[in-house]
């Protein structure tokens, strides 16, 4: 009789974690590292500095052409930002020119672009259930 516990916990931990994001990223340059992160909050998205150390998860993947496809897996359900860019010279960081504007193609999710600053979370977010989520961004 006891022996169906276990199972029954086992069940109720994994089903917490049974979420997941599929991101599909066009506008890659072959050969370059596309560096993708994501964020669980606002207060994380918001910052300008160490972006990554306030991601909830980051990935580097080597494009192998002009779109990767990402998968992040076990995400707890709620709502979710990611930001991506191309390091096309491997510095492991969006470069700007001397006005700010992005030098390298960079996007987030849901495709948010504003004119003249980084989308806020909000414009980003999207909601992660039980089931996996598919997103596309297509970086310029």
């Amino acid at each position: 009789m006891k022996s169906w516990i276990p199972a029954v916990l086992f069940l109720t931990c994994t089903s917490a974690l049974a979420g997941g994001i599929d991101l599909r990223l066009a506008g890659c340059i072959p050969g370059k590292d596309v560096r993708v992160a994501l964020y669980a909050s606002a207060s994380d998205f918001s910052t300008d500095t160490d972006e990554a150390k306030k991601a909830l998860r980051a990935k580097v993947v080597k494009a192998e052409g002009d779109t990767v496809t990402v998968t992040l897996t076990d995400l707890p359900s709620g709502q979710y930002a990611i930001a991506a860019f191309v390091d096309g010279n491997g510095n492991k960081k969006l470069d700007s020119n001397f006005l700010g504007i992005p030098v390298e193609p960079y996007g987030f999710s849901r495709d948010a672009r504003n004119r003249f600053k980084k989308p806020g979370f909000e414009e980003a977010a999207f909601e992660v259930g039980d089931e996996k989520v598919l997103q596309v961004i297509h970086l310029k």
